[in-house]
């Protein structure tokens, strides 16, 4: 089974990043989604936005399932 970290970011300025990263090991894919949960929370602190971060187990080609689910959003004055 393949899984996906999905994480995307949307700055105060309207700018938006996303990045998908894949991995053959759900221990692989977690050890990334935590990692990147933890950095991007600093950045998101300081700079203000939101910050959504997906865990997706492919099944098939057609069917998925979502693990975890994550929103980070604060604003900055």
């Amino acid at each position: 089974m393949n899984y996906r970290v999905i994480g995307e970011r949307t700055m105060p300025n309207e700018l938006v990043d996303r990045h998908v990263t894949e991995y053959q090991s759900y221990t692989d894919a977690v050890d990334y989604y935590i990692s990147v949960i933890g950095s991007v929370a600093e950045d998101i602190c300081d700079l203000g936005g939101e910050f959504v971060i997906t865990l997706i187990a492919d099944k098939s080609e057609s069917e998925f399932e979502i693990l975890k689910r994550h929103v980070i959003s604060t604003t900055k004055f």
